[in-house]
């Protein structure tokens, strides 16, 4: 392109050729009589002669810029590779096969039990079955913590090709907690080979143990367990009482219903409670009638998981009875009561709980109803608004 620039001496015709980007161009052009743009502009203005304001003409500000479709023509298949889910997933599952193989060699090779109790911990958490011969291999590590390890590892894989060695663990004499972890571990794996060995680990002299293998029980859901729990007896410190409740529960037994309204008798508060949570994980409508008597008894603890288990077995008959014992003398049956109406969400005690919302002495037995009120008054408001 060219221009016409007029002074008083001389007219000139200058050359601007956009183009010329390289030194050697360059030269080229001066050469034939053309010049680089900016070299061009200065000798036009000088020509042109001096200027209050010297305008800039709008060709200065040329950019060579590049056209998007051309940008996305170029970047897309970038755009392709990077973004695959296929690469993705490739990409992951390359980096779970790394962590697997080093946790793998960690395992038989590290030095430091605390390092061995990782990679075995890390093991479990993957997931992988590969791990599985590497981890029964690793039962017979030297240190009592990494087999625990191990075993739980075992366990959280869920393979059944672990179950064989693990029953060898749990029968023979190796360290309690040990024994323990095996018995959990059998548990997760839920293989019914396990059943009358952990019968058996019902009756081993360890408390640990024995919590373990009811635990582990519960999670099978064999009825065969159910009269050896239930003649299991209470130790001291009542530590085996919640477990052996809860695996009643999961068995979901009918003949496991009688023995455990009767141990809502028990003097012992710990005992009554979990034969109310064993009560209600069986769910059977044929209890309510039998804790709402047990609202009824002398003793404040019976009375205290009998209104905390009609709560949860959400069952309206329930409803006057625990109304009742909102005046209570006893603490705790008001305050189980009260939230025991608030989940069955019953409008007739809408008024009961609002009386005892201002009145009570005790400050728990106040909040208890306030918030059992809400929920009752949240879900009449939620019925109401729902379409006929």
């Amino acid at each position: 392109m060219s221009y016409r620039l007029q002074n008083d001496n001389a007219s000139q015709h200058i050359r601007v050729d956009h183009r010329s980007m390289s030194s050697h161009k360059r030269e080229q052009g001066n050469a034939r009589g053309r010049l680089p743009f900016q070299r061009a502009l200065r000798i036009a203005s000088s020509a042109a002669g001096p200027h209050p304001r010297r305008e800039k003409p709008s060709f200065v500000r040329f950019r060579p810029r590049t056209s998007f479709r051309w940008r996305w023509l170029i970047l897309s298949p970038l755009f392709a590779i990077v973004l695959s889910p296929e690469l993705g997933a490739a990409r992951s599952t390359d980096i779970a096969i790394s962590r697997l193989d080093a946790a793998i060699r960690d395992l038989a090779e590290a030095s430091q039990a605390s390092q061995r109790v990782r990679a075995a911990q890390l093991l479990g958490e993957l997931g992988d079955r590969r791990a599985t011969k590497p981890l029964i291999a690793a039962l017979h590590d030297p240190d009592p913590g990494v087999q625990r390890a191990v075993a739980l590892a075992l366990g959280e894989l869920r393979d059944r090709e672990a179950v064989g060695p693990l029953l060898h663990v749990l029968q023979s004499r190796s360290e309690p907690g040990m024994r323990g972890s095996a018995a959990f571990a059998l548990g997760l794996i839920r293989d019914r080979r396990a059943v009358e060995p952990l019968i058996q680990s019902l009756k081993d002299p360890e408390a640990s143990v024995r919590i373990s293998s009811a635990i582990a029980l519960g999670r099978l859901g064999d009825p065969r367990a159910v009269e050896p729990l239930l003649s299991l007896p209470h130790d001291k410190a009542h530590q085996t009482c919640l477990p052996i409740a809860v695996a009643l529960g999961q068995i979901k037994s009918e003949r496991a219903v009688k023995p455990l309204l009767d141990g809502l008798s028990d003097a012992n508060a710990d005992v009554c409670q979990n034969t109310a949570i064993a009560l209600v994980l069986i769910g059977n409508k044929s209890e309510v009638e039998p804790l709402i008597r047990a609202l009824q008894s002398r003793n404040p603890v019976i009375r205290r998981s009998a209104a905390y288990a009609l709560g949860l077995l959400n069952d309206k008959r329930a409803t006057v009875p625990l109304i009742g014992r909102l005046k209570d003398e006893d603490v705790e049956v008001r305050l189980n009561a009260a939230q025991a109406l608030g989940r069955l969400k019953d409008t007739r005690a809408v008024e009961p709980l609002r009386s005892v919302a201002h009145s009570d002495r005790d400050a728990s037995v106040r909040e208890g109803a306030k918030a059992a009120l809400e929920k009752i008054l949240a879900a009449g408001n939620a019925a109401q608004q729902r379409p006929n």
